[in-house]
């Protein structure tokens, strides 16, 4: 090796190790930002108050009535786990940033003491290891922190769908809450009247009473409702990293009626192939350990060697004897054999994960598109077919009951089936959009099996009663 090559070789890396590794790691979590913009149309906040305390744009977007896009940009703004994956990613830049970089030298000194004087000897060495696969290295460090930019970037992506999962559960409580305040009232509309009817004669005491069970059990569904509704709000909460006075916060706007509006079904499963982000990460995993595998191949074969200069002085004090000092380890014990065993049984580990995941997400898509198509038919039916029908037989006997052709009990039980029909609709709604949230996040590259699996309990409903049916 040349005098001239060793130089440039440091010349390269010393230029390496000059750069500032927090210029870096803001290049960095720039380009993650934009890679979630570009998949969710939002960019995560990469400068958050230390301290703990609320982001003021944050502090402003929750003086007013929650939007879906303002509690988005409240998350992203205030969410600490944002903070901690862009920590994680700080920890990612300065290992590849380390990667690049030699060895320090090592210098080694020992005086021997004679009857006559004394003998010194300097030495000055570098590891010929770094000398030759610094460039090597770092590019197995490049591919590995590629690896984790994709996995930041994909939890990014996952916050924001989780934060729009929960404000559709936040307005499909409210919803909940208000059918049955709705209830409540006319309940309480229905025993007055009775009372009213009960004192004049009109009515008999178990109609009364019907009446007022009805009542008692439409406060108990309102306060169900309530319960229901604070559940929901924190989830919602936690995402936006909320405490204290900044969780009375109110929500702008109900739940859409149209879950499935603009929502492409098209070609799902190549779709969510290509912009996954946990195949691309494994991708750069298997790339770094392919590197890495020809790095220990190479290592192998020069194993851990001294380059240097040394410099002695005799006993008899006289000049300085300086020389070139060149160290190999023997390979009698430790052929390298093991080491590229276990790189290439990694490598084979990452390319079976590889087809593994890509079979997954598209079952995946598969399952996500079909419980789309099947709860966005659900929801047409009962809003075509159930819901018209319960409010005709309200009507219908409420009319028979003024007619005095029924009793009391049978308006309770045709107000059930509407109330029912009614928690039905907006379950299956609530249903529908989360269903159209979760495959819009496999689309836009976050892929979770926990969402795939947790299968809506309409469809689960749906299958008993197609099961019941085939059975009689």
């Amino acid at each position: 090796m040349s005098t001239r090559l060793i130089l440039s070789l440091l010349l390269a890396t010393g230029a390496w190790g000059c750069a500032s590794v927090g210029e870096e790691r803001e290049s960095a979590a720039a380009n993650i930002a934009a890679l979630t913009r570009e998949r969710t149309g939002f960019e995560p906040s990469t400068d958050m108050p230390q301290d703990g305390s609320f982001a003021e744009p944050a502090r402003q977007l929750l003086a007013q009535p929650l939007t879906e896009e303002a509690a988005i940009r409240i998350a992203l703004l205030n969410n600490r786990e944002v903070a901690a994956a862009f920590a994680r990613l700080g920890v990612g830049v300065a290992e590849l940033h380390q990667a690049g970089l030699l060895a320090n030298p090592v210098l080694a000194a020992n005086a021997k003491f004679f009857g006559g004087g004394t003998e010194i000897e300097l030495g000055l060495a570098e590891s010929l290891l770094d000398v030759f696969f610094v460039g090597a290295r770092k590019r197995v460090a490049e591919a590995e922190f590629e690896a984790t930019r994709l996995h930041i970037a994909e939890e990014m992506v996952g916050l924001v769908y989780d934060v729009r999962r929960a404000f559709v559960g936040v307005r499909a409580a409210e919803r909940l809450l208000a059918v049955e305040r709705e209830v409540l009232r006319a309940a309480q509309a229905s025993v007055d009247l009775m009372g009213e009817l009960h004192r004049a004669g009109n009515v008999t005491d178990p109609e009364l009473t019907s009446e007022e069970l009805g009542l008692a059990r439409a406060k108990l569904a309102v306060a169900r409702a309530e319960a229901g509704l604070l559940e929901a709000r924190e989830p919602l909460n936690e995402l936006l990293g909320l405490w204290g006075g900044a969780v009375a916060w109110t929500v702008d706007g109900a739940l859409p009626e149209d879950p499935t509006g603009g929502l492409d079904l098209e070609h799902v499963e190549s779709r969510a192939i290509q912009s996954s982000l946990m195949l691309a990460g494994v991708r750069s995993e298997a790339t770094a350990a392919a590197r890495r595998l020809g790095l220990v191949g190479w290592e192998a074969v020069l194993d851990p060697g001294e380059l240097g200069v040394v410099a002695k002085r005799e006993v008899d004090g006289g000049d300085w004897g300086l020389g070139p000092a060149l160290g190999f380890s023997l390979p009698l014990f430790d052929s390298g054999a093991a080491r590229k065993a276990a790189v290439t049984a990694a490598l084979e580990a990452l390319l079976a994960e590889h087809v593994a995941g890509a079979v997954r997400v598209r079952s995946a898509a598969r399952r996500l598109r079909e419980r789309s198509a099947a709860l966005a038919d659900q929801l047409r039916f009962i809003e075509a077919e159930e819901l018209p029908k319960s409010k005709r037989l309200v009507r219908e006997t409420l009319r028979n009951y003024n007619a005095m052709q029924i009793g009391a009990f049978g308006v309770f039980v045709a107000r059930q089936q509407e109330i029912e029909a009614m928690q039905g609709y907006v379950e299956t709604l609530r249903a529908a959009w989360t269903a159209r949230i979760d495959l819009e996040e496999l689309l836009a590259g976050s892929f979770r099996e926990s969402r795939v699996e947790a299968e809506p309990s309409t469809l689960r409903a749906a299958s008993r009663s197609k099961g019941m049916k085939g059975q009689h």
